[in-house]
């Protein structure tokens, strides 16, 4: 059984799992045998959680962040995705049996150093073997699959795709909402809420630092420079940045079901770490994706036709260009590549846990 510092322990490593905007979606539950990992909806109400798919991904992140970690203090995880919506938020059950303590110190340490990097990277190729260790770390279940791109001329294409977002960003209120209402703008605030997009981590030019924060306080401001055509010039900027990375890479999937998504999540938090573990920087990319999600299955659409039609198109041309094998989609985007360390790094939350009676939890 676990003491309440091994628990302690294992849900500080949980909460090191990334999550959209560092919103941070999840609680837990604790009934002495079984550790309930939970969804909290609402929580992330960026444009891009369309029927909450970006929490039950980030909360596989967390579960494969324990099942990481608890072998190195001595216990097993054994993890059963039970998510039913009509049944509540929990998303996994986990219990734990004792192990002879595994010494992956570095992985662990991969684990806590792992962040996003939103900087400049180098125009230095990424090893093939450690791209096929990259690929073996995605796969999960026949569920996913990492496909990698690094020819420059393919690295534009997969940018300018990935950018359709930005291109639409300043018009449209609730892309607009995404990027610039989770903002944390200085250490006392990020001290004080330890969630949310840090704003020094993203790593902005002093000009284009007033731009954003002209955005955010002033939506008219937002919304005049986005018809004098300001969202294609971040769009393309943006572009050069993700083009110039040592390669892109397209987490497929079979589906879009919220099982799949979990899975997502964990083959996600294990690329990772497995580039963290080889001196990568990463960033995920790939808002255009679940977008275009979006698009295809809303109704009444929050976009107008064209504007969904784009999502939708930038959506095909990462699968055509990535080759993806068939009966598989997009998933996740990211670059990934060689670069200096980021500014600064995003806070977490201490993590939130309900203690009860054993069979009172579900």
């Amino acid at each position: 059984m676990l003491s309440n510092e091994e628990l302690a322990q294992i849900l500080h490593a949980a909460v090191q799992a990334p999550s959209g905007h560092n919103a941070q979606p999840w609680d837990f539950g604790w009934d002495g045998m079984t550790l309930f990992v939970r969804a909290v909806y609402g929580k992330d109400r960026s444009v891009f959680n369309y029927l909450e798919r970006g929490t039950v991904l980030a909360v596989g992140g967390v579960v494969e962040s324990i099942g990481i970690f608890a072998p190195t203090i001595g216990f097993k995880s054994s993890v059963r995705y039970v998510y039913d919506p009509r049944r509540g938020p929990t998303i996994a059950e986990i219990t734990f049996s004792p192990t002879t303590p595994e010494k992956n110190s570095a992985r662990v340490d991969a684990l806590f150093a792992r962040t996003t990097n939103r900087k400049q990277y180098a125009k230095k190729e990424v090893a093939e073997d450690i791209k096929d260790h990259l690929q073996q770390a995605a796969l999960f279940a026949g569920h996913t699959e990492l496909v990698f791109i690094d020819s420059p001329v393919q690295m534009k294409l997969v940018a300018r795709a990935s950018t359709q977002m930005e291109t639409f960003m300043l018009k449209v209120p609730a892309l607009r909402e995404a990027m610039f209402t989770h903002v944390v703008w200085d250490d006392a605030e990020e001290a004080r809420v330890r969630e949310g997009m840090f704003v020094k981590t993203l790593e902005l030019t002093p000009p284009a630092f007033a731009a954003f924060k002209a955005f955010t306080h002033m939506p008219f401001v937002a919304t005049l420079a986005g018809f004098l055509g300001m969202g294609s010039r971040i769009a393309a900027e943006n572009a050069m940045r993700y083009a110039s990375a040592g390669a892109c890479g397209l987490i497929a999937i079979s589906d879009m079901t919220e099982r799949t998504l979990f899975e997502l999540g964990r083959s996600l938090l294990r690329v990772w770490i497995t580039a963290t573990e080889h001196g990568l920087a990463l960033q995920p990319i790939g808002g255009v994706i679940f977008l275009a999600a979006r698009a295809r299955e809303e109704v009444p659409s929050l976009f107008s036709q064209k504007i969904a039609q784009s999502f939708i198109v930038a959506d095909d041309s990462l699968g055509a260009l990535f080759k993806i094998p068939d009966g598989m989609r997009p998933g996740l985007l990211f670059r990934c590549g060689y670069a200096d360390a980021p500014s600064a790094r995003s806070s977490k939350k201490s993590p939130i846990v309900e203690y009860a009676k054993r069979g009172t939890l579900s």
